[in-house]
């Protein structure tokens, strides 16, 4: 296992876990007797009684370090070591011997040959093993944390094409700073060290070393202790003060007994180890090629991670671009309908903790239509520019002007005192708006209607009241006023909720729908542009009422919501549609899958991942060939409880699909925690592709944020043959829409699909 590997296993499951160490030893009470002297160091202490328990666990872990003991049976420490150096996952894994063996140079000298990194004689100093694994523990954890930005790097932006522009090259040799005042000491390190792919710097005193020191990076620095001026202890204090330098590791190069006082003292003032002089050239060797494969991997890493930082600067100007359109009108803007939802929502909410009130204009260009028809839809776009422009100067900062689609905008009015505030804003709207409009050469005019709604004044329960209550109200006002006259605003009365006696005779027959037959499901084809095939299906669901007929499913779904049966409902196109994939088992590919729109009612609901699940079972359906599909707001409903009710959902098998995306909330940030594997790109885009060629830069920005994090991307709403060119030229091969068919009746799905796949 490498190291970005078990970053990756870990980060998903404990992002805090511990660096390990493990002790080899085949004497148990040893064992013991290491966890007591190590008990207060912060990692997780790993034990083996052999060399081959040691190689199995470290198959599956990455350690910091290991404590070895040198005489063992079967397979000794230095085999042990050997073994380790030939495996690419521990060739630089460090390892300290730990014996009660002689210390003759022999020994010593073996050690290093094969790859260990220091000696420990028992029995244990502690202060003195303690200063050695913090050492190994603190380069492992620098090590780590680089690893982990390339990890999250390559996790959340994929591979990317770039030049490595880092501060050190990876390529060059690593630097080596030897510092004494003898000559002699000087012409000796040279002599062993140029064995080495290093570059080496040998100066006479301290002062040099910090000239050195502020102007290069050096893999290791070996410190004369006795100098003059400065010795080499504070030498190290002050290298330990410099931000640069502090990381550097230090050998200290002695002559002075080896008294234990003298050695702390190192370890105190930041060395990582002691080379005693008379130099032994192995035991110099062998550590300071460890610590300088050290640096070049940290150099590296530390290269990638430059290269990554240049490269999300500029992914993320493009999210930035791609937040701004989720919640802008590119035409005018202004907000869009996204940004005013959200707007509506934090406005209602404001003012019911606080007590305040605030208006809503919902404003409509009348016969904005006939301009189009007549002089142009160029024409047609100056003018709603023009008008947003006019009503941005209308109103206060504070206030909040949208564009909902088409000629109607929406304007909140923050924290009124009385009607009379909004009453006035209207006034002012009506004449503004419907001001000449002068444009190549033509003098235009628009009428412009109003429909204002207050809260709380209109909201019959103020502590239940839904921002979709107070539109629908200020949507009945603008009715009125257009019934009226041009260039005229009302107020939401409750004479004018006809249409809510409506709502309330469709509510009604909704509580008997399903028990009486009347709601059904169609399916809609879903396409491979590339060969026409079909490759899977939405079910939509349809009511014929007994008395009204076809009822518009754009009329009861939002009613079923409000009033809560949403969730009978939604269960019941759930078990439907599973009944139906059933039934096409034999006619349809394994792999076929259909899509059924869930609410958020129903992934709020406590039972409903029990509840599909039942379903699934009781159909024999494979839950990957029933796609949930959600929209942008329904994931923000209740972030907390969606991702758990979504993780569930993923874990039992079930494809979660965000529908008609880039109209809805911006979902940038969970697109990176919530378990979604596809993206449909919203009908209106597609529809308005030839109108509105911006629509191409906001798709194309779609397609790459799918790209980007691995998703499969479906277009929704095709009806041209240019619009089906534009998504696959762009990378999105799946489409639905009225240019391959309609939603159709189960058996008219099935001839379709016969006749589509022969």
């Amino acid at each position: 296992m490498n190291l970005s590997s078990e970053i990756k296993q870990s980060s998903e499951s404990d992002p805090a876990l511990k660096p390990k160490i493990l002790v080899v030893d085949d004497k148990p009470a040893n064992i013991l007797s290491m966890r007591t002297l190590l008990a207060n160091v912060d990692a997780e202490l790993h034990s083996a009684t052999s060399g081959n328990e040691a190689l199995s666990l470290m198959l599956r872990n990455q350690y910091a370090v290991v404590l070895a003991d040198v005489h063992m049976p079967e397979m000794d420490g230095y085999e042990l070591v050997e073994l380790m150096r030939k495996n690419p996952d521990t060739v630089f894994t460090p390892v300290i011997f730990v014996t009660a063996m002689d210390s003759e140079r022999k020994n010593i000298h073996l050690g290093y040959q094969v790859g260990a990194v220091d000696y420990l004689f028992k029995p244990i100093d502690k202060v003195a093993l303690i200063s050695k694994v913090k050492i190994f523990l603190s380069l492992y954890q620098q090590v780590i944390d680089l690893e982990k930005s390339i990890f999250y790097y390559k996790r959340f932006v994929g591979e990317a094409g770039g030049e490595v522009d880092g501060n050190e090259d990876a390529n060059a040799l690593p630097k080596v700073l030897v510092v004494d005042d003898r000559e002699e000491n000087l012409f000796a390190m040279r002599t062993i060290l140029k064995k080495l792919p290093i570059e080496l710097t040998t100066v006479g005193g301290a002062k040099e070393a910090l000239v050195e020191l502020e102007n290069h990076s050096f893999a290791v620095v070996l410190l004369d202790v006795q100098m003059p001026h400065m010795d080499g202890f504070e030498l190290a204090e002050q290298m330990r003060t410099d931000p640069k330098a502090q990381i550097t590791p230090i050998i200290f190069l002695t002559a002075i007994n080896k008294d234990r006082e003298h050695v702390f003292k190192g370890y105190e003032a930041g060395a990582v180890d002691y080379i005693f002089k008379p130099v032994n050239p192995d035991i110099l060797l062998s550590k300071v090629m460890t610590f300088t494969q050290i640096h070049r991997h940290r150099v590296e890493l530390q290269q990638l991670i430059k290269e990554k930082n240049d490269l999300m600067y500029k992914i993320q100007a493009q999210n930035a671009q791609l937040g701004f359109m989720a919640f802008h009108d590119p035409l005018t803007q202004s907000a869009n309908r996204a940004g005013f939802e959200d707007a509506m929502e934090r406005t209602l909410n404001v003012a019911r903790s606080r007590g305040l009130k605030f208006a809503l204009l919902l404003i409509d260009l009348d016969h904005f239509k006939l301009i189009n028809d007549v002089y142009g839809h160029d024409c047609g776009d100056i003018i709603l520019q023009e008008a947003a422009k006019r009503m941005h100067n209308l109103v206060k900062k504070t206030d909040y002007v949208a564009r909902l689609g088409g000629d109607e905008f929406a304007i909140i009015l923050d924290n009124i005192d009385s009607i009379e505030d909004p009453a006035s804003v209207a006034e002012k709207l009506v004449k503004i708006v419907s001001q000449t409009y002068t444009i190549k050469g033509l003098e235009l005019k628009i009428g412009v209607s109003v429909g204002i709604s207050c809260y709380p004044d209109d909201a019959n329960y103020a502590e239940s009241c839904t921002v979709q209550e107070i539109v629908h109200n200020a949507d009945i006002a603008m009715f009125k006023a257009k019934e009226t006259r041009n260039n005229r605003f009302e107020f939401y009365t409750e004479a004018f909720s006809a249409q809510h006696t409506e709502h309330l005779s469709i509510e009604a027959g909704l509580k008997f729908a399903i028990d009486r037959q009347e709601i059904y499901l169609t399916y809609q084809p879903r396409i491979d542009m590339r060969d026409g095939s079909v490759i899977g299906a939405e079910a939509l669901l349809r009511w014929k009422h007994p008395e009204k007929g076809e009822v518009s499913p754009g009329k009861f779904i939002p009613i079923a919501e409000r009033s809560q049966m949403i969730i009978p409902i939604g269960n019941w196109v759930f078990a439907e549609a599973c009944r139906q994939r059933n039934e096409w088992h034999s006619e349809l590919p394994e792999n076929f899958r259909i899509s059924v729109n869930i609410s958020p009612y129903q992934l709020v609901d406590h039972n409903f991942v029990d509840f599909v699940k039942e379903k699934a079972e009781e159909f024999a359906v494979n839950p990957h060939n029933i796609e949930m599909e959600l929209t942008e707001s329904a994931v923000m409903e209740d972030t907390k409880k969606m991702t758990k009710t979504l993780d569930e959902l993923h874990e039992i098998g079930f494809p979660i699909i965000v529908d008609d995306f880039g109209t809805g909330y911006s979902m940038l940030k969970y697109l990176k925690i919530l378990p979604i594997e596809g993206l449909k790109i919203d009908a209106e885009f597609v529809y308005d592709l030839e109108r509105a060629p911006e629509n191409e830069l906001i798709i194309k920005a779609i397609i790459a944020l799918a790209e980007n994090f691995d998703l499969h991307i479906t277009g929704e709403g095709v009806e041209t043959e240019n619009q089906a060119k534009f998504l696959l030229d762009n990378g999105c091969f799946d489409a639905q829409g009225f240019l391959y068919s309609k939603s159709l009746k189960p058996d008219l799905f099935l001839e379709y699909y016969h006749s589509a796949n022969k």
